[in-house]
């Protein structure tokens, strides 16, 4: 947790990555008796009370968003994945501002985002899926910084959107796409960007 007094954690004794969620309390030692089953991701809240995390169907796929409050004897679903072709995940950004949750297939993701210090609030969708796009999003300062593959462009482009109104129409390109460099991820600081590509099957780091 962001204070530093506890510690989601989860742990797989089958040997087929069946992992159970737990929270210890890292000030006395004590595991506390929230507990979730066949969890795949999770990610605290800026408060430290509250997790948000995902749950995998009999098939093994991440499928459901939930939001549990410590000690609450019942969890909120927020969101469940239904087309089969897509997983779910939960995560923080670097920024620890956002939490962000994104449905992936192998052609195409949809990202939902909602401030950290807001647990309570309604997930937003920052751009609705579509056939053939993925993209790929951080977050820094006012801005959402997006990775995309739109508009048939492959290797990449990359753009900011405002955090205020981040769905396509706002998109601002900072990196164009390229024929010959994909670009395969990028690393979002406070002052800087540091952007993975590829290049004749060559992978470098290149600050911006």
């Amino acid at each position: 947790s962001d204070d530093g007094r506890r510690l989601a954690y989860t742990t797989d004794v089958t040997g087929f990555r069946e992992l159970t969620l737990y929270v210890k309390d890292l000030a006395t030692g004590d595991v506390l008796p929230d507990r979730v089953e066949k969890v795949s991701s999770v990610a605290w809240a800026a408060d430290g009370d509250v997790l948000f995390y995902v749950t995998e169907d009999h098939a093994k796929r991440a499928h459901r968003l939930w939001r549990h409050r410590l000690g609450a004897e019942a969890d909120d679903l927020l969101y469940e994945e239904t087309d089969e072709l897509f997983r779910l995940h939960v995560w923080r950004s670097r920024s620890r501002a956002f939490l962000f949750a994104g449905s992936y297939s192998f052609t195409s993701t949809e990202t939902r985002y909602l401030s950290a210090a807001h647990p309570d609030g309604v997930w937003q969708v920052m751009q609705p899926r579509e056939k053939d796009h993925e993209y790929h999003v951080a977050h820094a300062g006012d801005r959402f910084y997006i990775r995309t593959n739109g508009d048939g462009l492959r290797n990449y482009r990359l753009v900011t959107a405002p955090v205020s109104d981040p769905g396509r129409v706002r998109w601002t390109e900072i990196l164009p796409h390229r024929e010959d460099v994909m670009l395969e991820d990028l690393d979002v600081f406070a002052d800087f960007l540091v952007v993975h590509e590829r290049e004749d099957g060559l992978t470098h780091l290149r600050v911006t």
